[in-house]
């Protein structure tokens, strides 16, 4: 992972069941979990006893600590944006993959296309782009904190 800060403090928002953070967890970084379900939480526990993972609704979330790098994969809610603006260091990284407008289920939790895009054009853009691995249309998206 060429941007990502060795050793970084990472957050992965909306986690399920833990697997992206323990994954970095295994990689060196010093990566945290957060998820509005305690069952996530409970298997993610069984898996990495040492992930820190914390049971929250993203709603009701406020930023106390700053972040390296803060993951949102496959989960939309725009009213993080701001936050997760807030959370991230100076030359932090966001990371993001979106279901975008295409995708034939899950129209509530889509994006249009650009859309995450234009939300974080102001910030240095490393990696954008729109996919289609499957059925799904995915948008992606990889940026810095200036």
């Amino acid at each position: 992972m060429p941007y990502f800060p060795a050793g970084g403090r990472v957050l992965d928002l909306a986690a399920g069941l833990g697997e992206d953070a323990s994954w970095l967890r295994q990689e060196g970084y010093d990566a945290h979990a957060l998820d509005v379900s305690p069952v996530a939480a409970a298997r993610a526990a069984e898996r990495d006893p040492g992930l820190p993972f914390r049971v929250a609704d993203l709603d009701d979330w406020q930023p106390t600590e700053s972040w390296d790098v803060i993951l949102t994969l496959h989960f939309l809610d725009r009213g993080l944006w701001h936050r997760i603006r807030e959370a991230l260091s100076p030359g932090g990284l966001y990371v993001a993959e979106v279901l975008t407008e295409g995708t034939p289920f899950g129209r509530s939790f889509q994006a249009a296309r650009g859309e995450l895009l234009r939300a974080f054009v102001d910030w240095d853009v490393l990696a954008w782009e729109v996919a289609q691995p499957d059925e799904r249309v995915l948008s992606r998206l990889l940026v810095r904190r200036p």
